[in-house]
């Protein structure tokens, strides 16, 4: 190393040092000249009029707001001369003023202001206009009207400035009614509004969005002869921009470029904003590239818009290649832009990428608002992950970060899906508390939780609430809400009363809400009412989508038959794989299987998507309806070859078959490869009970290192729950060595397959492992359970959780009702039966097909030809439609008495059916021949049920 170069680094490694030494040295130099001008009494040396301006500026150049104000408040204790300066010089104030709002103090300024008054500085104009300024720029509208009203009882005359600041100050919280007030007041005083005022009107109408006012502004502008300026133009392209009136966002940018008016980056931002709004990613692009050629530094608010318009279009990837660039190029992220960041992975699901995001953000120094809080909360719930959501609720605390009503509603919403309505409940308590005022989403996240949940009663006080409260908006969402309550429990009258009453309180309907009127009128057999509420979107101009569009296949078909829905599929203009899945699995189904294959064949032409799996299942099963076994095994070569997944269903389908033995089925999908099709076929094993089989294919996925898939792994706790509780929990401890995710959706998917596949004592063991680690189990979760309790033929238990369902705000079902049935009926003890079917009504939960044929069932075993057909009588009466099961009874009931046969002929009803009838419903006195008339209208008018 020469000379020069060992002077270099001399030089880099002394220079902190000295330039530390340097401050200190200015520092203590300028306390030495404050404490020569500063006396023992506090007052000031007013023969050093030099150093006294010197230092009060270099106090003010510094921020040190305390200091200049008691180097200015001792010039009140010393007497006053020609030479130095007074303390009603207000000069010195202005300075004092300045110094703390450079210091963000504006309790200090405030202070000073109201002393200086005191002691008789007198402020002016200037002062009054600063003042009214900072103030307004800092939202104090309360200390802005102050002045204002101060201003006027001094006799203060206002000027232009002045009314500029009040409209500013309404213009930043988007008053926009109070800031044309006052530009109002100024013209009738006859001030003369100057180009700052525009500005304020200008951005005062974009916050809300109001293009017709910002263009009002421009015009009023025009009128005094003001040249519009860039930031009004901005302000008209970023009201354009909330309102997603995209044209007047290009007509202004073209004028501006017209009257040679510079865009800037806000320009850009707002145009891009702009296109945004209206999903024109091109738009975004182009409007940036055009902003990279004008050779514009790019700012950190550019760079979050392209960001946003990525993130809010799905192009995660996008998003994150402009983050890695923006970080690169030397700006850092700001606290709005890592938000958008993990809104983005929220929204994709990505609950991992959004917690690193927050983590990176606060290893950088940012300290998270509530609005980051509540983003991380949303992708945790979209990922599901309810437990994450709950505990970064708790880490707002610890941040010292105050929640608002946004996130307590997230909170809301964590636990609602959850299945915790307990603790759901108790957060809407804990936010009413904290005076924090809650939204309509706030209950139509509660009634959507008590319907999943069963609660129709629970569902119908929340809705009650919304309706109470005048501040709270009934919109679609709030009836779609309560729709689905209904619908969910079987009351599809009251379907179509919400949607009158809907009409009536001047409501637009939206696609989902025609979606679940169309399910319900189908379900109750109306398929003449699917043609009027097409019509009737059509003419509310109400667009329809695949969700509705599904509901009216479905609904043509089941009322209709396949002739009809396939007339309407020919009438839609575009026909996605989802709605050629719908009709496949209806053909299905019905067991016209040869059509189903043709819908196959269709559906797979429009190519490979992440439907084909469901294809595939759907293909499988109709090509077993019509024992085409060669057909089978070619189509399920066909599609593992082009790359689609062979799910669970298909496996379990063909196994379950008696067109393939065990051994073919097996080699059959090992020739697909082990290692692709292996997790569905554990899967399909454990479904199907034969638990054998899976510990032979456990053998050989070790021996081969294939690791274990998700459905492995549901097979594999199955597995060991078959082993008892201990082998359950050392499988658990092994999954989460391995660094796999153990929660109660995993739990509840395994219990639920140990139920279907009848191992009713595995089952509760998983259960009592969901209890036993604290989480609260779903609605299936317990029904799970009680399938397995009724398969032991303990009723008992199935009272003990339903008393326990109840006391976790979750209401016992109509499956809930129909598993303890099961178990009494399993025990023989049918009065028991029937009364808890007399409970069922007393608690409003509907009954479903599935009741009635438990309790016909049972009673054609014993013969009782009267109150089998008692009810039958009432299974019409309820606006069910008999199925192939129902048939199936009928015709085993006419082997055992004959007056079932006796009914197709002449509609004879004996009187003992009747008070049978009568007694069933829990009315001894009833008008027998009134009933007698009802039920023979309700046979003849069934449109199946076939009667032998």
């Amino acid at each position: 190393m020469d000379k020069a170069e060992e002077l270099r680094e001399t030089v880099r490694f002394c220079r902190p040092l000295f330039l530390e030494n340097l401050i200190a040295w200015k520092r203590s130099r300028r306390l030495r000249s404050e404490s020569c001008l500063l006396c023992e009494n506090g007052s000031v040396d007013r023969g050093d009029t030099k150093g006294f301006w010197k230092t009060a500026s270099s106090l003010k150049s510094s921020g040190d707001a305390k200091r200049l104000r008691e180097l200015v408040d001792g010039l009140r204790k010393t007497p006053v001369t020609d030479a130095a300066p007074d303390y009603t010089d207000l000069k010195l104030h202005m300075m004092v003023l300045q110094a703390f709002f450079s210091r963000d103090n504006v309790q200090g300024a405030m202070d000073h202001f109201e002393d200086m008054k005191v002691y008789g500085a007198r402020p002016d104009l200037v002062i009054y206009n600063f003042l009214m300024s900072n103030l307004a720029r800092r939202r104090r509208l309360r200390g802005l009207f102050k002045l204002r009203t101060e201003m006027e009882s001094y006799g203060i005359p206002m000027d232009a400035c002045s009314y500029s600041a009040l409209i500013h100050g309404y213009a930043v919280v988007g008053n926009i009614q109070m800031a044309w007030f006052f530009y109002d007041e100024m013209r009738s005083r006859l001030i003369v509004p100057n180009e700052s005022v525009f500005g304020n009107l200008a951005s005062a109408a974009s916050k809300n969005g109001d293009v017709r006012k910002v263009e009002q502004a421009i015009r009023n502008m025009l009128s005094y002869r003001i040249r519009p300026n860039q930031y009004v133009y901005n302000a008209l392209i970023s009201a354009s921009a909330k309102s997603a009136d995209i044209h007047t966002a290009i007509a202004t940018f073209v004028r501006m470029q017209k009257e040679k008016i510079r865009p800037d980056t806000v320009t850009f931002t707002t145009l891009m904003a702009a296109y945004a709004a209206v999903n024109d990613l091109e738009g975004v692009i182009t409007t940036y590239n055009e902003f990279v050629l004008r050779d514009l530094e790019p700012d950190v608010f550019i760079m979050c818009e392209l960001i946003k318009a990525h993130a809010r279009l799905g192009n995660v990837v996008d998003a994150e290649r402009c983050f890695r660039d923006m970080k690169k190029s030397g700006l850092n992220p700001d606290r709005i832009v890592y938000s958008v960041m993990i809104q983005a992975y929220g929204r994709r699901g990505s609950a991992g990428k959004a917690r690193e995001t927050f983590e990176e953000m606060c290893d950088a120094g940012i300290k998270p608002n509530s609005v980051v809080f509540n983003e991380l909360m949303d992708a945790y719930n979209k990922a599901r992950d309810h437990d994450a959501a709950i505990r970064a609720f708790s880490l707002m605390q610890a941040f010292h970060v105050r929640p608002n009503s946004w996130a307590y509603t997230t909170l809301i919403h964590a636990y609602a899906r959850k299945g915790d309505l307990k603790g759901a409940e108790n957060a809407l308590e804990d936010m009413l508390k904290r005076k924090f005022r809650p939204f309509t989403a706030t209950f139509t996240t509660l009634i959507d939780g008590f319907a999943n949940a069963g609660n129709l009663r629970k569902a119908i006080h929340y809705y009650s609430r919304i309706k109470c409260d005048p501040s709270m908006t009934l919109d679609s969402r709030v009836f779609n809400s309560i729709m689905r309550a209904y619908f969910h429990a079987g009351y599809f009258n009251r379907v179509g009363r919400q949607y009158r009453d809907m009409l009536r309180r001047g409501v637009t309907p939206d696609a989902h809400t025609y979606s679940m009127l169309i399910e319900a009128n189908s379900a109750m057999g109306k398929g003449e009412m699917i043609e009027f509420l097409l019509k009737d979107m059509k003419e509310r101009g109400v667009q329809s989508d695949e969700v509705v569009e599904s509901s009216v296949l479905r609904g043509y078909f089941n009322n209709f038959g396949a002739a009809a829905a396939e007339k309407y599929l020919q009438s839609l203009v575009t026909v996605l794989d989802k709605h050629l899945l719908t009709m496949i699995a209806l053909l299905v189904d019905r067991g016209q299987s040869q059509l189903a294959v043709e819908y196959c064949r269709r559906t797979k032409s429009m190519g490979v998507t992440n439907t084909s799996s469901r294809l595939l299942a759907l293909w499988v099963q109709a090509l077993l309806q019509t024992d085409d076994r060669e057909g089978c095994v070619s189509i399920v070569h066909e599609f593992a070859e082009a790359g689609v997944f062979v799910d669970c269903e298909s496996v379990k389908r063909i196994i379950e078959s008696n067109l393939f033995t065990a051994e073919e089925s097996r080699e059959l999908f090992k020739g697909l490869g082990y290692s692709v099709v292996l997790g569905s076929m554990l899967s399909a094993y454990a479904r199907l009970g034969k638990f054998d089989e899976v510990e032979a294919l456990e053998v050989d996925r070790e021996r081969l290192g294939i690791p274990r898939s998700g459905e492995g792994n549901l097979a594999f706790l199955s597995l060991q729950a078959m082993n008892g509780e201990r082998s359950l929990q050392s499988a658990i401890t092994e999954l989460q060595y391995q660094r796999v995710l153990v929660e109660r959706n995993l739990l509840s998917s395994v219990l639920q397959i140990l139920a279907e596949a009848g191992c009713a004592a595995a089952a509760l063991v998983v259960f009592e492992e969901i209890s036993r680690r604290g989480w609260i189990p779903t609605l299936t979760c317990y029904n799970s359970a009680m399938a397995a309790y009724a398969r032991l033929k303990r009723p008992t238990d199935i009272l003990r959780l339903m008393n326990t369902m109840r006391r976790n705000h979750f209401a016992p079902d109509t499956t809930s009702y129909n598993r303890l049935m099961e178990a009494y009926l399993a025990q023989l003890k049918l009065a028991e039966a029937v009364r808890l079917f007399q409970d069922m009504r007393k608690e409003e939960v509907v009954p479903n097909i599935a009741t009635f044929h438990i309790l016909m069932r049972s009673h054609a075993k014993l013969e009782d030809s009267s109150m089998f057909i008692a009810l039958y009588i009432e299974l019409l009466r309820q606006g069910l439609k008999p199925n192939g099961i129902t048939a199936s009874m009928l015709s085993q009931a006419v082997s055992y008495h004959t007056s079932v046969t006796q009914m197709s002929e002449d509609l004879p009803i004996p009187l003992s059916v009747l008070h049978c009838y009568s007694r069933l419903n829990d009315n001894e006195d009833v008008d027998l021949p009134k009933l007698y008339n009802q039920a023979v209208a309700a046979i003849a008018s069934a449109e199946a049920g076939p009667m032998v």
